[in-house]
């Protein structure tokens, strides 16, 4: 932390940063654990498509098989065309590359091959050979005619390995909305217009909270911003796209501070994921058990709750705390202008406000906790780091949250309606 680097440290501050450090130093080797059995079950599954893969890309670089498409290849829907050779393409050598694959261009002439780039071209849906004359040099076909295109290689966040998809993925479409009725999102022009936002985030939660900042470098390989309803679409994170975050960067007035908070979320899913990638072990009743049965709670409690299991919920206690954490040190940081201050303590409230109510669920009405009832001493361990630094943050923050109003917010925390209840002339910093 910060705090470590910059100041004269008490032995009580060191202790705190210390504790802190392993935690998270805990929490990574649960990460490291699950993402290695995601991997051992990818390669099984390309084995088992094609039992001479591996001759072609390298079996030991489990950094290939990190690459969410390859969890979204063996979770797509048969109507779309993704053939295994363009997956792997950009991760043989050009020493083992096939002479020729052959792919499926999208509705824009456009197609994707993981770690190597894009190839643009005006035929659109259109089946195409692409011929590797060389390293760096290819032909496209289409119809056995040489066909005119464009490359471009992939964008990345800043001094990081994460790519930002500034183009629809064919794989990645499922996602949106759902298989019967899949959702139309733009992704090409929000993302120019949003991506100096998002690596300013990055670079903020580099500097104010690096601990995190380390757990989403090994846990993100690709980010998607796209742009949609927010009732049709939130942002997003699926097991079946593992290490993809996605960003509804829906309103115009989205800055660093909603990508801090976004990226700390859906990042925190992601990170989740494969540290209880094997529910089991951390979790003393079925993860699928609703939490209206679990918590003894009435069946009409919250329509928030409806289909929510406690998998689920402690997702979302997870992903309340990591957006909690990245603000607080942001705000302790000063790194904010007065405006932005006002939406990060507004989202602080908003979280503390949810994040209490679930931890509220715990308690029985005779006062006796269910946390050594739900989990098992791994679980609780995390259960536990997860509720003391939500109580402690809202401690810290109760005099200015207590005071703000969150009449008529949505679902997802909206700044313009915050700014109505609570003016910014009003705003105490």
């Amino acid at each position: 932390m910060r705090l470590c680097m910059f100041y004269p440290i008490s032995e009580k501050v060191f202790l705190i940063c210390e504790i802190l450090i392993q935690k998270t130093l805990l929490l990574k080797s649960y990460y490291l654990s699950g993402i290695d059995e995601m991997i051992e079950h990818i390669k099984m599954l390309l084995y088992k498509t094609n039992e001479t893969i591996f001759d072609s890309i390298d079996f030991e670089d489990d950094y290939i098989y990190q690459d969410p498409l390859f969890f979204a290849f063996f979770n797509k829907p048969k109507s779309i065309p993704y053939n295994l050779s363009q997956l792997i393409y950009g991760y043989t050598s050009s020493k083992n590359r096939l002479k020729k694959i052959s792919a499926v261009t999208d509705i824009h002439g456009r197609v994707y091959i993981p770690n190597l780039g894009w190839f643009h071209t005006k035929e659109t849906n259109k089946p195409v050979s692409i011929v590797s004359q060389s390293k760096n040099y290819f032909t496209l076909y289409h119809n056995e005619e040489v066909i005119e295109f464009s490359f471009e290689k992939p964008t990345y966040v800043p001094n990081t390995k994460i790519e930002v998809l500034k183009y629809p993925v064919t794989l990645l479409a499922p996602f949106y909305g759902n298989q019967e009725t899949p959702l139309s999102v733009e992704i090409e022009r929000i993302t120019e217009q949003k991506k100096e936002a998002l690596y300013n985030a990055f670079n903020l939660i580099e500097k104010c909270i690096p601990e995190y900042y380390n757990l989403l470098l090994l846990a993100l390989r690709k980010i998607v911003i796209f742009n949609t309803d927010t009732t049709l679409q939130n942002s997003f994170a699926t097991l079946s796209a593992q290490g993809v975050a996605f960003f509804n960067a829906y309103q115009e007035t989205y800055d660093e501070v909603f990508f801090i908070d976004d990226i700390a979320h859906q990042g925190g899913h992601v990170i989740f994921n494969a540290v209880i990638y094997q529910g089991a072990s951390f979790f003393n009743i079925p993860e699928s058990t609703a939490i209206v049965d679990a918590f003894g709670l009435q069946k009409n409690v919250s329509e928030v709750h409806h289909g929510r299991d406690i998998r689920t919920y402690f997702h979302a206690l997870y992903t309340y705390y990591t957006s909690l954490r990245c603000l607080d040190a942001c705000l302790s940081q000063e790194v904010f202008s007065t405006k932005q201050k006002h939406e990060a303590i507004g989202r602080i409230g908003f979280y503390l406000r949810k994040s209490l109510l679930d931890l509220s669920y715990m308690i029985s009405k005779n006062g006796e906790s269910k946390e050594t009832i739900i989990f098992t001493k791994k679980g609780l361990a995390i259960y536990r780091e997860i509720k003391d630094s939500i109580i402690q943050l809202y401690h810290k923050w109760k005099e200015k949250t207590n005071l703000l109003t969150y009449d008529a917010q949505p679902y997802n925390f909206t700044y313009s309606v915050f700014l109505q209840k609570n003016p910014l002339f009003n705003f105490k910093h």
